[in-house]
């Protein structure tokens, strides 16, 4: 979806951080106005990833920023998938699961077995360990 289909659908507000026309970037971040910690990434002109930075918002299963490591894998199971984070590895990991058709899924963040930040969306885009870098 565009992010101006999905302003109009929602009937979300949004700001990007930069003086730059989006419609020339390929990746870029979107901020919703009245939710802190949320980023919308858009990609080549199409949400592509939800990035979460705060403790509010879970996911439909419950998980939140400051749950631990054990409470993700005792909600996923052997769907999740743990691999070390590449920056604070080995006390760090990512947590990965995708949906059924492969298509989408959640990445998580850990450090020191508690979820630091997560982000849902596209295979391709939750695989981008630093945003749109």
């Amino acid at each position: 979806m565009k992010l101006s289909e999905l302003k109009a659908d929602l009937h979300l507000s949004y700001s990007i951080g930069m003086a730059q026309d989006s419609d020339q970037q390929s990746c870029f971040y979107a901020d919703l106005h009245g939710h802190s910690g949320v980023g919308l990434m858009i990609l080549k002109g199409r949400v592509a990833r939800v990035d979460i930075d705060n403790r509010d918002t879970q996911t439909v299963d419950g998980i939140h920023n400051g749950d631990s490591e054990a409470h993700a894998l005792s909600v996923y199971g052997k769907k999740l998938k743990v691999t070390p984070h590449a920056y604070t590895g080995p006390e760090g990991h990512y947590l990965t699961v995708r949906s059924s058709d492969g298509k989408y899924g959640i990445r998580f963040e850990t450090d020191e077995g508690k979820i630091v930040r997560y982000y849902a969306g596209r295979v391709d885009a939750i695989s981008y360990i630093e945003g749109c870098e």
